[in-house]
């Protein structure tokens, strides 16, 4: 619905960012926090976060001293630095650092409920049926939490919700699990 507005050069590119940041990160990031992230979708939100800003920059291919067009992976490699440059001045972070963030922040959230909302049975539900596929066992969505906490010195994977009780311990860990 923007692209006119997000590709025209007629608009100011720092005005053009912002919009990008107020309408597509969002879009794109809508129920991230529910996500179960593996490093395949990683890559693919990282590829496409370079890709759209690259696209709304719109950075031409240089024509050489010798009269010879740049090739095209100095073009995307040049375009691509200007491209995260303009972002981050713009204020815009990486795709992935805010879905993590997402996450986390509904994480503490949903592990904070004190009633019996399904969005907090459904953290502490254990499958009727105890057995698995064969193979090797899928991510949950926990699970990312749990790994977290295993690098922690002192912290076991399992004490996460245990952490998210105090809403200020949680914050405290919370730019750690982003990046």
């Amino acid at each position: 619905k923007f692209k006119k507005e997000l590709c025209c050069k007629d608009y100011p590119l720092k005005d053009r960012l912002r919009l990008f940041n107020a309408v597509i990160t969002p879009s794109v990031l809508y129920g991230s926090c529910s996500w179960t992230m593996t490093r395949d979708r990683e890559r693919r939100l990282q590829v496409a976060h370079r890709r759209m800003p690259r696209y709304v920059c719109q950075t031409r291919r240089k024509i050489l001293e010798d009269g010879q067009v740049e090739t095209w992976v100095e073009w995307v490699q040049r375009a691509t630095d200007l491209a995260e440059k303009a972002m981050r001045d713009s204020g815009g972070e990486a795709w992935v650092v805010v879905q993590r963030r997402k996450k986390w922040r509904w994480a503490g959230r949903v592990a904070r409920l004190s009633d019996q909302r399904w969005t907090h049975e459904t953290l502490y539900w254990e499958p009727a049926r105890r057995n698995r596929s064969v193979g090797r066992p899928r991510l949950r969505w926990a699970d990312a939490f749990a790994t977290f906490f295993d690098k922690i010195e002192g912290m076991h994977g399992d004490d996460w919700h245990a952490c998210a009780q105090c809403a200020g311990d949680w914050q405290k860990y919370e730019d750690m699990f982003c990046q």
